[in-house]
């Protein structure tokens, strides 16, 4: 009787495991990848984003960054709706902002949203806007001629540039605005 259970325990952990995980792959939509030089000028890191859900307006994004080595150096999740920046002040019909939200994640990840140096030799401290950057990061990005920023803009007008601290090992915002 005890090894009855057992199986039948184990057959339904099997089963919901199954099911889990077939709910989860079917409910991907759009899947971005690409490798960048981002955390070392040695070897890419892999930059993806995830889209979940039941549609692509009503879903979910998930933006990873992940090391050479397999460590997850950036995890966040946003609303669908966050990538969509043409139709935030203007209406626009549901295929409209399905179009405009999934241009934008398939170009996400384009070469010039890439800067390396992540802050150009031209650019001084003087003219840091405390307000949108915190110096003492801005100096220790400034001062690694091998960093690089990945600039992006979320809701239509927030816009963040991030580069990976070697210092600090840690990503950080650079520049974040509006």
């Amino acid at each position: 009787m005890n090894s009855t259970f057992i199986s039948i325990f184990l057959i339904l952990v099997l089963a919901f495991s199954f099911t889990e995980s077939a709910t989860a792959q079917e409910n991907i939509l759009l899947k971005v990848e690409t490798n960048r030089y981002f955390s070392s000028p040695d070897s890419e890191d892999l930059f993806q984003l995830i889209l979940v859900g039941d549609s692509v307006r009503t879903g979910e994004v998930t933006f990873n960054i992940i090391s050479h080595n397999g460590d997850t150096l950036l995890n966040s999740v946003y609303k669908a709706y966050a990538f969509n920046n043409k139709y935030v002040y203007v209406d626009g019909s549901a295929n409209q902002i399905s179009e405009e939200i999934t241009n934008n994640l398939n170009s996400f990840f384009a070469p010039s949203n890439f800067q390396s140096p992540a802050i150009g030799k031209d650019e001084i401290e003087e003219h840091v806007d405390e307000d949108y950057t915190n110096l003492d990061i801005w100096k220790d990005i400034k001062s690694d001629k091998t960093a690089i920023s990945f600039t992006y803009s979320l809701y239509g007008e927030y816009t963040n540039s991030i580069a990976y601290s070697k210092s600090r090992g840690e990503i950080v915002s650079i520049w974040s605005c509006c």
